[in-house]
């Protein structure tokens, strides 16, 4: 199955129950885990059935075409 041979724009797709679109299969997820750094969630080039929210490896700076972030906002109570 071949995925995509780009990244998708942030506003290209369905949303799911969260308002998240393109939460795994799209780009990687750069995160801070402790010290080190990680890639989660699995990107365009993750083999189908590695794609999952649990996707997980050590961050490489070569992977920086296919790696994204999450900016987050905290609602009012």
């Amino acid at each position: 199955i071949i995925k995509g041979t780009r990244l998708l724009p942030v506003d290209i797709g369905k949303e799911n129950s969260w308002g998240l679109i393109n939460h795994v299969g799209n780009a990687e997820e750069l995160i801070r885990d402790g010290k080190a750094y990680r890639l989660v969630g699995g990107s365009r080039q993750t083999p189908m059935e590695s794609c999952n929210v649990e996707t997980s490896r050590e961050y490489d700076a070569e992977d920086v075409a296919v790696t994204g972030f999450r900016v987050i906002r905290q609602l009012a109570n």
